[in-house]
């Protein structure tokens, strides 16, 4: 009798090991497919020069309303960024200078990933910078703009299309001026 059971444990403990395991594996599966979403084949949803710039409402470490609307017949330059992105601290300052050498027709967003109004304002502070900022907590700018690394600067033109994505520093000014003269 001893044996039967130990036998009849042996059979469960066995079937048992094998449903841990497939389950293991389907979580596994279910991770890997959640982290790597299916690549759509549809172009319109793609950010990338000459598409419509995606539009947004946000609020501004000032309290204004910013709608990228808002903006249509003027050069946008909308800088993606994070107090802890080394390459982003540095381009700011010229930024800063690019916005406020800029004719009336350019205008600067500044669009902070993930970060709290306190974080970004100890930071501006910190850095002696007077600009407003749109606290994209929840990624539903970054999301809409397809950002996957920072800094991301978009140069929309005048007529509300992207003219120009950069990834990474900006370090020229030479260069930032000429593309927004592009976009006009």
């Amino acid at each position: 009798m001893l044996k039967r059971i130990i036998k009849s444990y042996a059979s469960y403990s066995r079937l048992l090991t094998v449903f841990i395991g497939l389950t293991a594996i389907a979580a596994f599966i279910w991770i890997l497919a959640l982290n790597h979403p299916i690549e759509s084949t549809d172009e319109t949803n793609k950010i990338m020069v000459g598409v419509a710039a995606p539009g947004f409402e946000a609020i501004d470490t000032s309290g204004r309303k910013i709608r990228i609307s808002d903006y249509k017949g003027k050069t946008i330059i909308m800088n993606m960024w994070a107090s802890w992105c080394p390459s982003c601290v540095k381009e700011m300052p010229l930024l800063q200078s690019v916005n406020q050498l800029s004719d009336h027709h350019v205008e600067t967003i500044y669009v902070n990933v993930g970060e709290s109004k306190g974080t970004v304002n100890a930071f501006l502070e910190e850095h002696k910078l007077k600009i407003p900022v749109i606290i994209d907590a929840v990624g539903k700018i970054t999301g809409a703009y397809q950002v996957s690394a920072l800094p991301a600067t978009f140069i929309i033109g005048p007529s509300g299309n992207i003219s120009r994505v950069i990834t990474g520093e900006i370090s020229e000014m030479d260069l930032l001026l000429n593309w927004i003269d592009e976009a006009k």
